[in-house]
């Protein structure tokens, strides 16, 4: 199995330019692309995570943050209609304010972290990071218009989920 690093090396020479992905066949729908932005500094992640008190960082998530400091995966960019936004250090500290006064908010849990979110639908990706928590670590898709329990939960680490669904192409395979 590929490491993140050679995942995302494969993302950026492989998927910088729109195509279809291998499981759509329609000739109506979207090609789909990838922006991969370089990775932040140990800095700059321990200065944005201390800012919204969050302590304990799980380490595979930390990792791709090292590697890119953020992403848009398999994005429609003609239509913005599908994609997997992967919030940048900067992200966090615009969206904290829409996430608390969101009527979601409610929703949410200590340990609660929205790392990112789908475009046309507005799933939250969660990763849990209470380390007190038997699901420390592991990533929720969080739908708008359905209670806590009805969400999905993966039981995977960061690096799990994003292996599977670059490997997927996009499609949501949790579903």
């Amino acid at each position: 199995m590929m490491d993140i690093k050679a995942k995302i090396k494969f993302l950026k020479e492989n998927w910088n330019q729109p195509k279809k992905a291998s499981y759509d066949n329609e000739d109506y729908s979207f090609e789909l692309s990838c922006i991969i932005n370089d990775g932040a500094s140990e800095s700059e992640i321990i200065k944005t995570f201390s800012l919204l008190e969050i302590e304990d960082l799980p380490i595979e998530y930390k990792q791709f943050l090292l590697i890119s400091n953020g992403a848009l995966l398999f994005l429609d960019e003609h239509y913005g209609q599908a994609g997997l936004n992967i919030y940048s250090l900067k992200d966090f500290t615009n969206k904290i304010n829409f996430w608390l006064s969101s009527y979601r908010a409610s929703s949410l849990i200590v340990g609660d972290l929205i790392v990112g979110e789908f475009l046309g639908d507005s799933d939250f990706i969660i990763l849990r990071c209470d380390k007190d928590a038997d699901d420390f670590g592991t990533i929720i898709i969080s739908l708008p218009l359905y209670e806590r329990e009805d969400w999905f939960y993966l039981k995977k680490d960061f690096t799990d989920f994003l292996m599977e669904f670059i490997k997927a192409e996009g499609y949501k395979y949790w579903e």
